[in-house]
């Protein structure tokens, strides 16, 4: 849960880089960045902006442009919130720190995509770099483990012609996924020299 919580807290900094945000489509803009199998719940969202405002990374203000009849009697007020200049400070913390290879790495990487208007071209291209070492290594785990079940006898033939093609079907979108971050490098990297 530790990674997950430095990947909102990832998010929720990179959004406020540009614009304050009300908490409702932070959580919004969050589901679309990681998908609809993963969703932040409110009980996780609102304690973490509560930390991130507490160790003053942002600050929040009653949302005044907000019609008053939208407010029910007893309603919690609406809040938006802003980054703080400790809180650009540890964005690009976060941004340079690449980070290990974990469950969580795929998606932290597609906040840092996210996020590369606020950051350099040769940090953009370390992260790129960092991240065709995760696909390079997830592709070499799937290679061996491919070769491995060919050679396993314990795998009954009929069961290993479905684990060989659910190996190909990852090892498929890897290729496209190499591929695709190749460019990446070799267009942000002539960007860089320009």
């Amino acid at each position: 849960m530790a990674e997950l919580k430095g990947l909102y807290e990832l998010f929720i900094l990179a959004r406020l880089m540009s614009q304050p945000f009300h908490g409702y489509l932070l959580r919004r803009l969050l589901g679309v960045a990681i998908g609809p199998a993963r969703q932040i719940s409110w009980g996780v969202l609102y304690p973490l902006m509560r930390r991130l405002e507490d160790d003053g990374l942002i600050a929040s203000v009653v949302d005044t442009a907000a019609p008053a009849a939208e407010a029910q009697e007893g309603e919690r007020q609406r809040r938006v919130y802003q980054i703080t200049e400790a809180g650009r400070k540890r964005f690009h913390e976060l941004m340079r720190d690449l980070g290990e290879y974990n469950a969580d790495y795929a998606d932290t990487f597609s906040i840092k995509l996210s996020s590369f208007a606020y950051i350099p071209r040769d940090l953009q291209l370390d992260i790129l770099r960092h991240y065709r070492g995760y696909v390079q290594f997830v592709q070499q785990f799937l290679l061996a483990a491919r070769e491995r079940v060919t050679s396993v006898p314990a795998i009954r033939d009929f069961e290993r012609v479905h684990y060989l093609r659910m190996l190909d079907h990852k090892l498929l979108l890897l290729a496209a996924d190499l591929e695709w971050v190749e460019r990446e490098i070799a267009h942000t990297d002539a960007e860089n020299r320009q």
